[in-house]
């Protein structure tokens, strides 16, 4: 669906769009890869965390190795 608007001074349009499924096992993506979209705010540190097995630090935005390694054993 294509929408075709004017957009006054002073307002703001909003345009939030879902992403894509994926692909393969959200584990398996390169620690290095879930970083960078964690400094693009394409995910969050949570996210990061909870859905791919990587842990950012907070300050750095850099992949804890270690701390991953651990998270990612099943």
């Amino acid at each position: 669906t294509m929408i075709s608007t004017r957009i006054k001074t002073r307002e703001t349009l909003y345009h939030r769009q879902p992403g894509g499924g994926g692909y393969g096992k959200p584990f398996d993506r390169l620690p290095a890869s879930v970083a960078s979209d964690v400094k693009n705010d394409k995910v969050s540190i949570e996210v990061a965390r909870d859905q791919y097995g990587v842990v950012i630090d907070n300050a750095t935005l850099q992949v804890d190795e270690t701390a991953t390694k651990k998270l990612r054993q099943f």
